[in-house]
């Protein structure tokens, strides 16, 4: 059995009914190249057999934790886990992904020698054969190209997908600033996290080298949109993410000083949560869109998308404006993008500011 010594990271593990995932999880979690680690697995109310797996692995080794509770969902899970854990620095990992071996060395290293608040890697999607070998890989992280340590910014933060599972954060911002997912929703729980610790963030480093490999279920919550309502309940996760994130903004006296962020942010869930419905301009949903709009004074930036959204332009037309429709070059996270027939193309990438 492993000797227990004093975390440098501590890696929460939400498991709801991952039996067939789980061992190739947890295995390539004890395989990190930093040894020094925390792993607190949360048995969601499982009843495939998780259980037994995770209590398992925990007699093998002493570094991994194991806690049940009856199910209360991923976010509730993470919240226990970031709650207990002890290392200074968190990640996350969901029961049915993995990542390369040396991801967690590369961003302890860069968290401790660079001074900065957040770590990202890559993440990516793999296809797999029926013995689960890799065939195919798609990058989803959105930060190709960018590498090193950046000013945390609005564009920057979007640069990185807002899933908690590919970053390092720090628990001195968790634990100082109250930053948490909201619980209860099946979508926008990541988004909403990601929001809320980028206003505590002042530097980001991006580590090009390493991904975390997303697998993707046929019988996730986050990929059933076989059911109108279930949709529809995607939608509107979206707009009260957005609350939540409004919300700790109130709690921490940063609207006045981030209302074009605030603005921006409620446009890209309007716009995700929108892409979830049954119908693309569904009147109620645009109605109670507007009453938050008109609850929280939206809209002082001029942002224009939101304006013409206050017009009455419907939603599916709201993404290019006149010529942009057809041509544009914009910055975006320190890249020239050429947009052309609704194509992206990166022309070239800014020298990183030196810090």
């Amino acid at each position: 059995m492993t000797t227990f010594v004093a975390p440098k990271i501590s890696v929460i593990v939400p498991v709801y009914n991952a039996a067939p995932y789980l061992s190739k999880c947890l295995s390539g979690l004890l395989a990190q190249t930093l040894r020094e680690l925390e792993i607190i697995v949360i048995d969601d109310g499982s009843n495939d057999g998780s259980a037994a797996i995770m209590d398992d692995w925990a007699m093998k080794d002493r570094r991994i934790r194991v806690l049940h509770q009856e199910n209360a969902g991923p976010g509730a899970a993470r919240a226990k886990g970031f709650e207990i854990a002890c290392a200074p620095y968190l990640t996350c990992v969901d029961a049915d992904d993995w990542l390369d071996e040396g991801t967690y060395e590369a961003a302890w290293k860069e968290m401790a020698d660079s001074d900065v608040d957040v770590v990202c890697w890559k993440l990516a999607r793999p296809s797999l054969d029926n013995q689960g070998r890799i065939v195919s890989l798609r990058d989803i992280s959105g930060f190709d190209g960018h590498a090193g340590k950046y000013p945390m910014s609005t564009d920057i933060a979007g640069l990185c997908s807002g899933s908690m599972c590919n970053k390092l954060y720090k628990k001195s911002i968790l634990n100082g600033c109250g930053v948490k997912a909201p619980e209860g929703l099946i979508m926008g729980e990541d988004w909403a996290f990601w929001w809320k610790y980028v206003l505590h963030a002042r530097f980001v480093f991006f580590l090009n080298d390493y991904s975390y490999y997303y697998r993707k279920r046929a019988d996730s919550i986050t990929h059933d949109r076989v059911a109108a309502e279930i949709g529809n309940r995607y939608a509107y996760d979206f707009l009260a993410a957005f609350e939540d994130v409004y919300s700790h903004y109130v709690s921490n006296g940063a609207v006045d000083r981030h209302l074009a962020n605030l603005d921006f942010l409620f446009y890209a869930v309007l716009r995700r949560g929108a892409g979830y419905l049954a119908c693309q301009d569904d009147a109620v949903f645009n109605g109670y869109a507007l009453k938050l709009i008109s609850k929280y004074e939206l809209g002082r930036s001029g942002h224009e998308g939101l304006r013409d959204f206050m017009a009455g332009k419907p939603l599916h037309r709201l993404k290019y404006k006149g010529i942009e429709r057809f041509f544009s070059i914009k910055n975006v996270g320190g890249m020239k993008v050429l947009h052309i027939l609704g194509h992206n193309f990166k022309l070239w990438k800014r020298k990183p500011r030196k810090i």
